[in-house]
């Protein structure tokens, strides 16, 4: 089983835009995630986001999917979702084990 990272207020997380969102952003062609704080927790797979864009430009996502240990990303048509960075998710896996 995968581990589970409960998301609070204020803790940083990736952002990765699709479609109208990666417009509305200001992103193209660049891979790159935008820097993320939760605002708000809904559940351990939804929270609310304040997203930095590659220009500094603020926006705020509500109901952003977060995904969780092995979760699929979402299909392109979906806005969008959250994942942990890479580090924090060591750090969970270390923690458990």
């Amino acid at each position: 089983m995968s581990t589970v990272i409960t998301p609070t207020v204020g803790r940083k997380v990736w952002y990765r835009p699709f479609g109208h969102n990666r417009t509305l952003l200001g992103f193209w062609d660049d891979p790159q995630p935008c820097d993320a704080t939760v605002t708000f927790v809904w559940h351990d797979r939804m929270v609310n986001l304040h997203v930095i864009g590659p220009s500094g430009a603020v926006h705020q996502f509500n109901s952003v999917l977060l995904l969780q240990g092995d979760d699929v990303a979402p299909s392109i048509e979906h806005g969008g979702y959250a994942e942990w960075m890479p580090y924090q998710t060591a750090q969970a896996a270390k923690a458990t084990a």
